[in-house]
């Protein structure tokens, strides 16, 4: 018996988590970098938007600036302080994967939380990243799935993978898979490698409303594959299913996943 079992399916998670997601470009980066010397003297004279920029610009290395964790997470804490939510989400990020400071994850959760009780929605995001993980918290999937469905809510792609793949592992009814496959589908078509493994796994189960479909199920699980996101997990899952298809139609789900493009990323959903 062949099983995705839920310690592979949360190796997939972690590999959502990136330093864009969590902290997005704010002004856009073309504007900063055209006003860096004075994004600079505006984070020197105490100005907690300018300083949670110049923190990014650094995080990044962008606009001519060496990427330097130690002056991101110097800049990210002073934003902090003054209550920029960008700045805490960044601070978040930076105290999880201990860049420029001390790995610390119970500060991650202080700052995350600021942000998102904030509205902030990377930080929103990157909260329900940590409740789920249990870093710096107990693990709490219940309150995870809460923040997580409100960052997809608000279009962060990121968001709408992870929060299929929890939903994923706490399905309980109907409901919930009908739930799965709305987010899987959301983030999946526009390139998430999670959420692309999460409705493969739907199609060929045939819940969350969708038929039974192997073509269709081996399709998702070869372009999540190709993302890089699925790991080991989706490997054997292909393998697997591959060995209940005919050759043929193991060819017109190869044809179908050469030929499938993604969305475009578009307003809401870059954030």
């Amino acid at each position: 018996m062949f099983c995705i079992c839920k310690a592979t399916v949360i190796g997939v998670l972690l590999l959502l988590v990136t330093p864009a997601s969590v902290a997005a470009a704010e002004p856009p980066e073309a504007l900063a970098c055209a006003e860096v010397s004075q994004i600079n003297r505006d984070a020197e004279a105490g100005n907690p938007q300018a300083q949670a920029t110049l923190a990014k610009l650094y995080r990044g290395g962008l606009c001519g600036l060496s990427k330097d964790d130690g002056n991101a997470a110097k800049w990210a804490r002073l934003a902090s302080g003054k209550g920029n939510a960008s700045g805490e989400a960044l601070l978040a990020f930076l105290l999880n994967r201990g860049l420029g400071v001390t790995r610390d994850d119970v500060e991650a959760v202080k700052w995350a939380r600021l942000s998102a009780q904030q509205g902030y929605i990377p930080g929103v995001y990157y909260l329900a990243v940590l409740l789920h993980h249990g870093w710096g918290a107990p693990r709490d999937d219940a309150e995870a799935i809460k923040w997580a469905r409100l960052a997809a809510e608000h279009g962060n792609l990121p968001a709408a993978g992870f929060l299929a793949l929890m939903l994923y592992e706490n399905s309980n009814t109907p409901k919930d898979d009908i739930e799965t496959v709305k987010w899987a589908r959301r983030a999946g078509e526009h390139g998430d490698g999670g959420a692309q493994f999460v409705l493969g796994r739907m199609f060929l189960k045939g819940r969350g409303g969708l038929p039974r479909d192997l073509i269709e199920g081996d399709m998702w699980h070869i372009l999540a594959e190709r993302s890089g996101d699925g790991g080991t997990s989706t490997e054997l899952a292909q393998k697997h299913v591959e060995a209940l298809m005919s050759k043929e139609e193991i060819a017109e789900a190869h044809r179908r996943a050469d030929a499938w493009k993604p969305k475009p990323e578009v307003g809401a959903l870059q954030e």
